[in-house]
């Protein structure tokens, strides 16, 4: 008997140890089989020069195991040889499944402009301030911006009608462009220091007859949207669910070309009172990653018209009274009070800026003030720009501090008591410029 107990007890501990161990190595081998064929074919088609096929296996490795050392650094490598070439030709392209198609009123084309990586954008609408290179015209103007008021602001993406259901703010370093297309809502540039267009966002709406899902609604956009002329070589990557302004989303990443470029894409939809938003965020391969922040802070801009108006925006500002003028520095969202003493006040602003607002009725004050200030700093141009009738008189240096480059900025108001001086890191100087151009032109004197 005693036999039989010992017997069946170790029957036992070897079913035990066959189920705890055996069965997930041998789980991990398949796992490990499958990761090394798809490795092996990616790798073979990165050295045949198909980098696209190659990114798009290396993809699938990833998926099944993403921290594979060998897969992310051929897939950095497909990256950079992506960034700005046409693609070497793609296998094959798996048809999307037919869905149950929603019967749309209107049916926009999701149209994406080639101009990523090839073209500059206008003088005018790059930077309306000065920039960091010298500029060839010593002496601008800042015209009033009457498309887009302080971003603390919230406005629609497109004029208000009765249907209109989502708004957003216009986001700070993305630039405007005017639409044609009655379904595009908003269409924006993301541009460099060089002026070179990087990313485009494209807000498009869509107005449902029935109440469709969003993974319907998705399959109906990849099947009738998502296609040759605009979407050249379509390849879907990953769908999954997220969240835009509080409302149920679905996030979709997928490959394609414009006949040019290879490109990237992130897109967002959301179905609200049975009107489709479809966000479309698009870069070459090779910035993606490093721009998909970007498209982040857009998303973070959305909001529904009730959440707008039971949430009105509160205005952040500085006021001071130097003799007989008042004044008033209406500043930029996320600002927070860092110091203050009887003539100067500093806050910790957006893009890791410092804003210093130096306020005093004697003028040696305020040019000791910005002598102190600039000491040590690299003079890179000057511009006299106007407000109405005020004249300001800006200067912008470059410096270095903990191995990082800085941009430091001056404005003086000619004839008032007041100067103010911007520091932040040189490369979020750009991304800056919106809500420097409006805090420096919509200082009020009183």
């Amino acid at each position: 008997m005693l036999d039989f107990l010992k017997k069946s007890f170790q029957i036992s501990i070897f079913i035990f140890l066959f189920f705890i161990f055996y069965i997930p190595l041998s789980t991990n081998a398949q796992n490990q089989t499958q990761i090394d064929a798809i490795l092996g074919k990616a790798i073979q088609l990165f050295q045949e020069g198909n980098y696209l096929d190659a990114y798009i296996e290396l993809e699938a490795v990833l998926k099944i195991e993403p921290h594979n050392t060998q897969a992310l650094n051929y897939k950095l490598q497909c990256e950079t040889n992506l960034g700005g070439t046409p693609s070497a030709g793609i296998a094959s392209l798996t048809p999307n499944p037919t869905p149950t198609e929603p019967t749309p009123i209107s049916t926009p084309q999701y149209t994406p402009k080639p101009t990523i990586a090839a073209t500059s954008l206008p003088e005018d609408l790059a930077t309306p301030s000065i920039l960091l290179q010298p500029s060839p015209i010593p002496h601008q103007s800042i015209e009033p911006n009457t498309d887009s008021q302080n971003t603390i602001l919230i406005t629609p993406v497109v004029s208000p009608t009765k249907n209109q259901q989502l708004f957003i703010a216009d986001p700070p370093g993305w630039v405007k462009q005017s639409i044609n297309d009655p379904s595009q809502m908003a269409y924006f540039q993301l541009p460099n220091q060089q002026r070179i267009v990087i990313a485009e966002l494209i807000v498009f709406q869509e107005t449902l007859d029935s109440n469709k899902t969003l993974e319907e609604y998705l399959e109906y956009i990849q099947k009738n949207r998502l296609k040759p002329p605009e979407f050249e070589l379509y390849v879907p990557l990953e769908s999954k669910s997220t969240t835009l302004a509080g409302l149920p989303a679905v996030q979709h990443d997928f490959l394609f070309s414009n006949g040019t470029l290879q490109l990237k894409a992130r897109s967002v939809l959301v179905i609200y009172n049975k009107i489709a938003y479809f966000f479309l965020f698009y870069s070459s391969i090779a910035d993606f990653n490093q721009l998909e922040t970007n498209f982040n802070q857009v998303l973070e801009l959305v909001t529904t018209e009730e959440k707008n108006q039971s949430q009105p925006p509160i205005e952040l500002s500085f006021v001071s009274q130097a003799g007989l003028v008042g004044i008033h520095v209406p500043l930029p969202q996320g600002t927070i009070l860092k110091e203050t003493s009887s003539n100067q006040t500093i806050y910790n602003g957006p893009n890791q800026s410092l804003i210093e607002i130096v306020v005093s009725d004697l003028i040696d004050q305020l040019k000791q003030a910005e002598a102190g200030a600039v000491s040590g700093k690299s003079f890179q141009n000057q511009s006299n720009l106007t407000a109405g009738s005020q004249v300001i008189e800006i200067k912008l240096y470059q410096y270095v501090e903990n191995n990082r480059n800085f941009a430091l900025l001056t404005a003086y108001y000619v004839g008032k008591p007041l100067l103010i001086i911007i520091s932040l890191p040189q490369d979020e100087y750009q991304t800056a410029q919106p809500w420097l151009t409006q805090l420096i032109q919509s200082i009020d004197f009183t």
